[in-house]
């Protein structure tokens, strides 16, 4: 019987498909954020600025308090960068010891042209003043704006900081994504060791999840600081605690959103990949080499219970934690 078009194309192309859950999950979450927004918001970071402008801002406290939620926020931004390093280089040599010849050309297509829709849809988002761009970005620059206790020279480099955070946050997701369907990619190799491949392809799946949850986590905590950095600087109690909770709720969407794309995206590859290391021991074991295969998933890291599992759930839950995390960090500042 034939071999269908489809089929072949499956077999050598299948693993792109990993891409489409967390992506959906992505465009369904910011759809929703999109039509969360309410225009009376957009005057919020003016009333804001103008309650903490109203305040002594040349008393000692205040400006003990301000010191420290600037530092929090650079704190972050340097853990944010370091993490966006350290993930970019993982799954970028992942993807590089996956891939080879022309299906890494084609890798490398798909890889620009995701971070060319990304960085498209920044610019969008600031032409456009959406949802994510009253929300997150200009919500905090503005009320610092508007305290009139920065100077524009500081400002400044700030926004080069947010620009650069939110370029990064574009381009090494789509590596990570890369890098997680890779690990479902065929050996390049035709004769190569197929049990050998399955272990490399698990060690770097997990290594991946760890990427890309500590990377998730990384930018949650940024932009918790981010946007805590203006009730940081509120000295009435009931006002500083409103937007602090307001901010909470911002974090905890994303968190959970982030959570879920690591859901949709570790899930059905490690199922993919114990599924065929199943397979491997169950003839395995008609062969006479292996007695037990459920011992052997378990001693080569391909089971996927509950028990075994649970290093990997907790480093997923890692982003829809770091909200609370973060506000926990910075109820403190005002102290």
């Amino acid at each position: 019987m034939p071999i269908s078009s489809t089929s072949i194309f499956l077999t050598k192309h299948g693993y792109l498909l990993l891409l489409f859950p967390p992506i959906f999950v992505y465009l369904l979450a910011t759809i929703l954020f999109e039509l969360s927004l309410n225009t009376n918001v957009t005057k919020l970071p003016t009333t804001i600025g103008s309650h903490i402008a109203a305040q002594d801002l040349n008393a000692l406290s205040f400006q003990l308090i301000e010191m420290k939620t600037r530092y929090i926020w650079f704190a972050t931004t340097a853990v944010n960068l370091v993490v966006c390093l350290y993930a970019a280089v993982l799954c970028g040599t992942i993807i590089y010891r996956s891939h080879s010849g022309r299906r890494l050309i084609m890798v490398k297509a798909i890889g620009g042209a995701l971070i060319m829709l990304g960085i498209l849809s920044l610019l969008y988002s600031a032409m456009s003043r959406n949802a994510m761009f009253e929300l997150i970005y200009h919500f905090s620059f503005s009320t610092l704006q508007a305290t009139g206790f920065y100077t524009t020279a500081f400002l400044g480099r700030i926004d080069v900081l947010l620009a650069l955070a939110n370029t990064l946050a574009v381009i090494v997701p789509c590596i990570v994504l890369l890098a997680a369907s890779s690990t479902l990619a065929p050996s390049s190799e035709k004769d190569g060791d197929e049990l050998k491949h399955l272990t490399t392809q698990m060690r770097h799946l997990k290594g991946v999840l760890n990427a890309g949850s500590a990377l998730l986590v990384g930018g949650i905590l940024h932009m918790s600081a981010w946007l805590r950095w203006p009730a940081g600087l509120l000295l009435d109690p009931t006002e500083q605690s409103a937007l602090s909770g307001a901010t909470l709720s911002v974090t905890m969407f994303w968190g959970a959103t982030f959570t879920l794309m690591l859901i949709t995206t570790y899930g059905p590859a490690a199922g993919y990949l114990s599924s065929k290391a199943r397979n491997f021991a169950e003839q395995a074991q008609r062969a006479g080499t292996i007695q037990d295969p459920q011992r052997w998933l378990q001693d080569n890291h391909f089971s996927i219970t509950l028990g075994d599992q649970l290093p990997q759930i907790s480093v997923i839950l890692g982003p829809v934690l770091a909200g609370p995390l973060g506000s926990f960090l910075m109820s403190h500042v005002s102290s």
